[in-house]
Formats: structure tokens, sequence, C-alpha cells
């Protein structure tokens, strides 16, 4: 989303330029459109991806916990096999 902004921002100052061709101007404004088009219809589908992207952190974090527990586990029975 940030990166979003910061690209109209970009082409909203090629607008406002002194020094920019109309053609450049032309290009930008159309690419404002363009982009304003293409974030509305993302919108939605973002939610969709912040969902899956808590799913897989959930399950990252699940993933973690069993290697730390097997980790442990190893550990132990090292330890006793050492006599420790």
């Amino acid at each position: 989303m940030q990166d979003y902004q910061h690209v109209i921002a970009g082409y909203k100052a090629t607008i406002s330029s002194p020094r920019t061709s109309e053609e450049a101007k032309g290009s930008a404004r159309l690419m404002i459109a363009a982009l304003e088009e293409a974030e509305q219809k993302s919108v939605g589908a973002a939610v969709e991806v912040d969902k899956d992207q808590d799913t897989i952190h959930h399950h990252r974090v699940i993933g973690g916990m069993k290697a730390a527990l097997k980790v442990s586990h190893t550990i132990r029975v090292c330890a006793r096999q050492e006599g420790r």
C-alpha cells in the first residue's frame, strides 16, 4: 500500500512540474488512472491475502514450536546416553 502511494505521488509530481512535457503529463495521468483502478480491484483481494498470511504465520509458529520440542527432546536423550 505504501509503495502504491509513493508511485502515485511521483506521477502527481510529474503532472505538476513545469519542466515536464505535455506528453509526459498525459502519460502520468493515464498511469494514475490505471493504478487507482487496479488498487480498487485489489482491495477485496488484499483481505483474502491477509487471512492467508495469518494462516501461514500460524502454521510457521506451530512448526517452530514443534522443532523446539524435538531439539529439546534430542538434547535430553543425548544427555541421558552420555550419563549426565
